[in-house]
């Protein structure tokens, strides 16, 4: 099963409905007990450290988890 990474509340009975697991990026992120080695590989990859370090550790854990389809914010608060 692919999986869908996600950045906010949404529906997931649609993301289960397209034969998705879905992955809530925010929980793999603050949860995992690495996010300041998260966002450091974020700036080791290019991330100004100027940016969101939110953003930057959703970027790593994505990548860390190796999700390649991701529904996200494009405003925040």
């Amino acid at each position: 099963m692919h999986t869908t990474g996600f950045t906010t509340t949404i529906p997931l009975e649609v993301v289960l409905a397209a034969g998705r697991r879905p992955v809530d990026l925010n929980n793999i992120f603050i949860t995992g007990g690495r996010s300041m080695e998260l966002i450091e590989s974020a700036e080791a990859e290019g991330f100004p450290r100027n940016v969101c370090s939110w953003i930057k550790g959703i970027y790593a854990a994505a990548l860390e988890k190796d999700i390649h389809e991701i529904i996200a914010v494009t405003e925040g608060d």
